[in-house]
């Protein structure tokens, strides 16, 4: 039998990372050459992580994510969150709610029970906000989720149909022949989740556009380049980091765009174009920007 909770719910990075502090600094380690006598160095793999994180993927627990919010703000540490969503979530057994709670806490809550996704629920109240934040969060922790929406879906044009084949090629060319089947089909199923894709007539996928909105965008922006302080940087710094196609951008035009209209309505301080570098300084901190429900 359906819970009422959920069918309440149903009706209504090289890059910076989302909680890496430092995300205008770039870590390089020195160039060291080896000696000509040291043995010839082994071929590296090609696989940038191990192979149990990229070859095997969960279903996107959607509905769970959104009954998970709601409850957040109740909480004062993960530990007691994670708790109350042993308890709560749908499912009858026990370890299975114990198993997606982790889940949750893991793709949606990594900053803890007064990060990101809880801060915009508290101070905007929007579900379609708060969706943007989430897909965002999961994309970031899942690297085969987030190659699959950057690399082969961001150049496709919006409502092209897409080919059967085409991402279980893209997946076994980035991640390995040897990813299993099962994964590739979560990875398409977890894409129309996630809003990307859409059934269209003879059961195939066509490019959903995704119409993100600037609030979001900025709320995201401040959050990855301007958490503790407001300062300035690069627009190309921002393009580099694909949290803006994970919202569904398509062109750093786009970008362009909001940011000069975020300019004349004072939502940041500079935007300028000078000796072919183009650059922000933002006005607000991230706290500053959310507790002060900013929008454009």
């Amino acid at each position: 039998m359906t819970n009422k909770r959920e069918k309440k719910l149903t009706k209504g990075l090289t890059q910076p990372t989302f909680f890496d502090e430092n995300t205008l600094v770039e870590n390089v380690g020195p160039c060291v050459s080896a000696p000509d006598e040291q043995p010839k160095a082994r071929k590296a793999s090609k696989p940038r992580m191990p192979r149990e994180d990229i070859r095997a993927i969960q279903d996107l627990l959607w509905k769970e994510a959104l009954l998970a919010v709601q409850d957040v703000e109740r909480f004062e540490d993960v530990e007691g969150f994670q708790e109350h969503l042993r308890r709560e979530l749908p499912q009858n057994s026990l370890e299975t709610r114990s198993r997606y709670g982790q889940t949750l806490v893991r793709w949606f809550f990594p900053d803890g029970v007064r990060g990101l996704v809880a801060s915009v629920w508290v101070n905007y109240r929007e579900p379609s906000l708060v969706e943007e934040v989430l897909r965002c969060l999961y994309l970031q922790a899942e690297p085969m989720m987030s190659a699959a929406v950057t690399d082969a879906l961001f150049p496709i044009a919006e409502n092209a149909v897409i080919p059967p084949s085409y991402l279980t090629n893209f997946i076994q060319q980035r991640f390995g022949e040897e990813t299993p089947a099962k994964s590739i089909k979560r990875v398409k199923s977890n894409l129309r989740k996630l809003g990307f894709l859409v059934k269209e007539k003879g059961n195939q996928d066509a490019l959903r556009p995704m119409s993100p909105s600037s609030t979001g965008f900025l709320i995201i922006l401040h959050y990855l380049f301007a958490r503790n302080e407001a300062h300035g940087i690069e627009f190309r710094t921002l393009a580099d980091n694909p949290f803006w196609k994970y919202l569904g951008f398509k062109s750093e035009d786009q970008l362009r765009s909001i940011l000069k209209e975020s300019l004349n309505k004072g939502l940041i301080a500079k935007y300028l174009v000078a000796d072919r570098i183009e650059s922000i300084s933002f006005r607000f901190s991230f706290a500053q920007f959310v507790t002060e429900r900013k929008r454009l």
